[in-house]
């Protein structure tokens, strides 16, 4: 082999070999495959430590629970399951809530947000939860809600009032008509049976309806602090930094996409 095939041999040997620019490989673009890494790195730590202490930064706030149990009226499980989940959106409707809030200096909306009832799995117990930045104001208000939801439950109607003024109008017409009747004439049994029929139905519709939901526990506080809850809030960041680190790959690519054409 002459002296210009051998330097032939080693300016093509010297050519294929790829070229190395100290101990890390560098990108397309010239950055270092390393700090482009500790960049996406950055891009997913930084939301997710400041989500972490704005979240640790909030107050404490603490929950109060009762429970109700819905007593079933029907045996269709399906009538049931919907009057459930009408007893569920009524104990947090703005009449009870309303009627709640202007005992503790509260608006019905800061009031509504902080109130949250649900049934619990498949059974027949329904649950309302308080939460409050003072634990026995939370138990208190728990108290209060549980008690005009009971007393809404178990309310009657106005139709029923004006029946039951009726039936005590009546009742009084015909007593005094049958003082005025002759003994053992056949138009005093007459009255003396419209009496007792009357009387009847009085006396079933001054009856306590049978309720909806009856209280099952009273409220209690729960044990621990639901909130501040920073890691939930560092997760929230964590999945905001990798749609970021997501997002920067991808123009990353597309840089070098054109730089490669």
């Amino acid at each position: 082999m002459t002296g210009e095939q051998k330097g032939t041999d080693l300016s093509e040997t010297m050519t294929l070999k790829p070229r190395h620019r100290g101990k890390f490989t560098e990108s397309s673009s010239g950055i270092p495959t390393w700090l482009t890494a500790a960049f996406l790195l950055l891009v997913v730590m930084v939301p997710t430590v400041i989500a972490y202490f704005v979240g640790a930064s909030g107050a404490a706030m603490y929950a109060a629970r009762s429970e109700v149990l819905f007593v079933a009226t029907t045996s269709n499980s399906t009538a049931d399951d919907q009057a459930m989940a009408t007893q569920v959106a009524l104990m947090t409707s703005r009449p009870v809530v309303a009627a709640v809030a202007e005992q503790y200096d509260l608006s019905v909306e800061e009031l509504s947000d902080a109130v949250t009832a649900e049934r619990v799995d498949r059974s027949q117990m329904l649950r309302l939860t308080v939460e409050d930045g003072d634990p026995a104001r939370a138990v208190e208000i728990t108290e209060s809600l549980t008690e005009a939801i009971l007393a809404r439950s178990a309310g009657r109607s106005p139709q029923a009032g004006q029946e039951e003024a009726y039936l005590s109008g009546r009742i009084a017409e015909l007593q005094q008509r049958l003082s005025q009747e002759g003994a053992g004439t056949g138009s005093q049994q007459l009255v003396l049976e419209q009496l007792i029929d009357l009387q009847a139905r009085l006396t079933d519709l001054q009856l306590p309806p049978e309720p909806a939901i009856e209280p099952l526990t009273a409220a209690y506080e729960l044990p621990d602090p639901v909130g501040p809850q920073p890691v939930r809030s560092a997760a929230a960041g964590a999945i905001v930094g990798i749609v970021l680190a997501a997002l920067t790959v991808v123009a990353l690519l597309a840089r070098r996409r054109s730089a490669d054409r």
